[in-house]
């Protein structure tokens, strides 16, 4: 059995399973756990402030990103996928690397030759929050990851589920070639059952 709790005052999940128990540290605190000051509104004007200057500058995605999280609902996001593959090699990659599934198909071509072909899809899935002790440059200012987490930690943004699966590509593998091994290969088709 496996029963859970969230305290949001120490922004803490903890789960039990019958002879175990978890504690997670949330990445930003509980949502609303803390009272914004003064200075939270200004990372909130300076976050809304990257959301129009993503916009301007292309970064559309990122924006549209920041914007759900600035918007506090905490609900999921679809992504859109196939976009992002063919907009970012460094998402392309990171991508072919993390969750592609699919079918590998070998069908005769016209010579009766084995053709391969592979039919798949990316999946991706990542939630969207902020980390401590990261920051990224966005032009001449430094953002800080715990300042934009705090935001969620007061209540004036909220943490998200993204996910998204492209469209469904082909890619020719080519054919089977010569195999590797020859047919006169003593240590091939020779065993004995047992």
């Amino acid at each position: 059995m496996v029963s859970g709790e969230l305290d949001h005052e120490w922004g803490a999940a903890r789960a039990r399973t019958d002879d175990q128990q978890v504690d997670v540290r949330l990445s930003g605190g509980g949502f609303g756990s803390e009272e914004p000051t003064a200075h939270d509104a200004f990372l909130l004007s300076q976050a809304e402030t990257m959301t129009a200057g993503g916009d301007l500058i292309g970064n559309t995605e990122a924006s549209r990103n920041l914007a759900h999280y600035l918007g506090g609902t905490g609900t999921t996001l679809p992504l859109d996928i196939d976009r992002a593959m063919s907009d970012d090699s460094s998402f392309r990659s990171a991508v072919a690397s993390d969750d592609v599934s699919g079918n590998v198909s070998v069908v005769p071509d016209a010579h009766g030759q084995p053709k391969i072909t592979m039919d798949y899809q990316a999946n991706v899935w990542d939630r969207y929050d902020w980390d401590a002790g990261k920051e990224t440059p966005i032009g001449p200012v430094t953002i800080k990851d715990a300042d934009t987490a705090r935001l969620h930690t007061v209540g004036l943004a909220q943490e998200f589920d993204t996910h998204g699966t492209s469209s469904s590509r082909q890619r020719d593998l080519g054919s089977a070639g010569t195999p590797d091994v020859s047919a006169g290969d003593p240590g091939r088709g020779e065993e004995e059952n047992r």
